[in-house]
């Protein structure tokens, strides 16, 4: 039978070390110089009673003697490694041979060379040092491993992602092919691809083309207040109306949503509208310039906004002044804020932003041409009026919906007679759900 022996401490989550000897007093020696170690000491007096040791339980450390009577420490060392492959071998023998060494540290996998007679100090430095190789090699496996399954994660990701990439590609080359299609149906008429767009968005979702219809009304009077080009005030002008146009690709839930409500994910989503709707414009000629617009308006003026992080006069002009409008739109539409407060707080807002978020000279310009127009009565008064009231000229207030929930115009559309004739054919099909309010000074002046 094997003669064994174990610490005082035999169990747990200590280190086991096995000693193979044939000499029954080093392995006494062993036994007093290791009482008082934290290690779970094993002996055995023959190599086969080890190896019966190595299959039954897990071993951090084996050290042999290297002349036995049945098996030398190299041929039991190498056993050792085809049942334990982990466990750290180390050679004990008073056999001095420089050649015999060699061959024991080359085929037995041995950690260390120890000779007879050793010292107990040099025996628990070497365990010591056996044990952190030990755990070196341990820790390397278990990070091996987990950086082996975070890259089999992330190519599944990657490949996931590739996917989604490449079908929300063909998503939007599809819609750019639909878009092209009916650019050309329409017999390159500028102003019919235009309207085509803001069927599109509206049928998507009617808030956001009401949304869009307000800010392009404003940023064309703002741009002509400014007294810019008529190309660059047209520019302007369709690119207000379409800069919301890469929210088509967007889920519903996620639209109606505000950033606060959303994922990192959802966020992400979102913040790619710019360059989505830039790219479903940048294809066609004549919106070259409106697509660059696009694709800058949530740019910041301090350069903190996205997608590209521009600064300053590296934004489109038309991006930066329709920066200011979009964000006062929005802060006079919150139903949550008393509408008499609502100018006050938007103006408060671009102020306190002007030359970080938004342009100083345009959020000024802006400010002095609204002043001018609640002078001139525009923003102050609002006028229910009947349908045969309607007259072309006339500003609508409110936006106005069917009672099925289809936005027909936004508030700030200007009337003309086909607009007339619209509104009284889709209110026959759908009813128009309220009274049609207009601005009363529009009234004076139709």
């Amino acid at each position: 039978m094997p003669v064994t022996a174990q610490s005082i401490h035999p169990k747990g989550t200590m280190h086991s070390v096995l000693f193979v000897d044939d000499e029954p007093n080093i392995l006494s020696s062993v036994q007093r110089i290791l009482r008082k170690a934290p290690y779970n000491v094993l002996t055995a007096n023959a190599p086969e009673y080890a190896l019966e040791i190595l299959e039954q339980r897990p071993v951090t450390l084996v050290v042999s003697d290297f002349r036995m009577p049945s098996m030398d420490g190299v041929t039991f060392l190498e056993k050792v490694h085809h049942i334990s492959p982990d466990s750290i071998c180390m050679l004990l023998t008073g056999f001095a041979d420089t050649e015999s060494a060699i061959r024991a540290i080359n085929n037995g996998h041995i950690f260390r060379y120890l000779k007879k007679p050793i010292k107990e100090s040099e025996l628990l430095e070497a365990l010591r040092s056996g044990i952190r190789q030990y755990e070196l090699v341990m820790e390397n496996r278990r990070l091996m491993e987990l950086i082996q399954k975070q890259n089999t994660e992330l190519k599944k990701f990657n490949h996931e992602l590739e996917q989604i990439v490449q079908e929300r590609t063909r998503e939007i080359t599809q819609q750019k092919i639909e878009l092209e299609n009916l650019y050309h149906q329409l017999d390159n008429s500028f102003t019919e691809m235009i309207r085509a767009f803001m069927t599109v968005i509206e049928m998507k979702n009617p808030t956001i083309g009401g949304h869009s219809r307000r800010v392009a009304a404003l940023s064309r009077k703002l741009a002509e207040f400014m007294g810019l080009p008529d190309k660059e005030v047209r520019d302007i002008e369709v690119a207000a109306l379409l800069h919301d146009i890469g929210k088509i690709t967007l889920p519903d839930k996620l639209i109606q949503k505000t950033e606060a409500q959303m994922s990192e994910h959802e966020i992400m989503l979102l913040r790619a509208h710019p360059e989505i709707g830039a790219s479903i414009l940048s294809d066609i000629q004549s919106l070259h310039m409106v697509s660059k617009i696009v694709e800058a308006h949530h740019e910041r003026f301090d350069g903190k906004g996205f997608p590209k992080k521009l600064q300053g006069g590296n934004i489109p002009f038309g991006a930066r002044l329709i920066a200011v409008i979009n964000h006062f739109d929005h802060l006079i539409s919150q139903e949550n804020i008393d509408k008499s407060h609502r100018f006050e707080i938007a103006k408060q807002f671009l102020e306190s932003q002007s030359g970080k978020w938004f342009d100083r000279r345009i959020v000024q310009s802006f400010i002095k041409f609204i002043k001018s127009t609640k002078k001139n009565g525009k923003f102050l008064k609002e006028k229910p009026v009947e349908f045969n009231e309607l007259q072309p000229g006339m500003i609508i207030s409110r936006d106005i919906f069917t009672r099925s929930g289809l936005l027909l115009l936004g508030r700030d559309q200007v009337l003309n007679s086909s607009l007339i004739k619209r509104l009284f054919q889709y209110h026959l099909i759908d009813p128009i759900q309220e009274q049609i309010h207009v601005y009363a000074q529009s009234m004076k002046n139709s």
